[in-house]
């Protein structure tokens, strides 16, 4: 794993070979494990390491490109930076290009878990083979894929800034099936820590959906009290997140825009719901970046790309 200095020499190196007046630079290591399986039994089990460093250059006119390399050699690094200047040189001005964020003091989060980090395929497997002998104990067909992963990110820019963060994720889901097909039922968790992971009672809850419904019923259409379950209510949640953003809102494209007056059945442009109450007081949506089971990192997705900061 990339160390916060090794990071930082990275960033460094490739700023130093910048000849225009913005450069900024993401670095993004990643090494992961999983296993795939598929018809009760296993189908693929992989490991590898993967590294990539993303350079953003801009004009003084506000003219960007943006090159991503793997291999962290000089010549390179570089070619990188050259791809990203000369592209920025062809690219149309951008109106909207903020300045470079200047050093920030980013919060300090504690989600990565040694175990985690350097858990193999050994310590995965005895959660598949739970799923696998429930499904086989009731004569159903599971598939699913459960994976770890350990994470270095740095961020920096000429303007001084500069933030690295490590953290470990994992995750497992999966799909039981009867026989004939007629039925399923799915189940999925996710954690920081492959501790917090449990096979055997993840089967449990996907082969009573599977069991139950071979005997499900028609429903007349009406309105229906529907209670989810947590894996639900996460999915719903973090498609429901991309529907937040200001651009989409401010151009009359999502729930959030707000109906002009002679703008007939579309939206209106620039005018939003912003500051106004619109769900009851039992709804409560926030994220959390601070939860100890969420993989985020405190510089924040815009930043990882170029642009912004903040925890998510």
């Amino acid at each position: 794993m990339f160390s916060q200095q090794e990071v930082k020499n990275i960033i460094d190196q490739v700023i130093g070979y910048s000849k225009l007046p913005g450069c900024e630079v993401s670095v993004q290591w990643t090494e992961d494990d999983f296993i795939r399986f598929a018809n009760n039994g296993i189908t693929t089990s992989g490991y590898r390491v993967t590294q990539q460093i993303s350079i953003t250059s801009t004009t003084a006119d506000k003219r960007s490109g943006n090159a991503a390399v793997s291999e962290l050699t000089a010549e390179a690094l570089k070619k990188g930076v050259k791809q990203a200047e000369d592209l920025a040189k062809i690219a149309r001005p951008n109106p909207e290009d903020m300045p470079a964020l200047p050093a920030q003091n980013y919060p300090r989060l504690n989600n990565f878990d040694d175990y985690t980090g350097s858990a193999r395929g050994d310590v995965m497997v005895p959660h598949v083979k739970a799923v696998v002998d429930g499904a086989l104990k009731n004569k159903l067909v599971a598939a699913g894929f459960i994976q770890r992963s350990a994470n270095a990110v740095g961020i920096g820019n000429k303007a001084g800034l500069f933030g690295y963060h490590t953290y470990t994720d994992s995750s497992f889901s999966h799909t039981m099936r009867n026989q004939k097909g007629t039925s399923s039922g799915w189940a999925t968790q996710s954690s920081v820590s492959l501790k917090d992971l449990n096979g055997e009672a993840q089967a449990k809850v996907a082969i009573e959906k599977c069991l139950r419904g071979v005997n499900r019923k028609k429903l007349d259409p009406g309105k229906y009290t529907v209670i989810m379950e947590p894996a639900a209510v996460a999915d719903l949640m973090g498609w429901l997140g991309f529907a937040f953003g200001a651009r989409d809102a401010e151009q009359g494209q999502s729930f959030l825009s707000k109906p002009s007056e002679g703008a007939g059945q579309g939206k209106g442009v620039g005018a939003t719901y912003l500051g106004e109450k619109m769900f009851p007081e039992i709804i409560t949506f926030r994220s959390d970046p601070f939860h100890p089971r969420r993989g985020d990192v405190p510089v924040g997705r815009r930043a990882l790309e170029g642009r912004g900061g903040g925890a998510l």
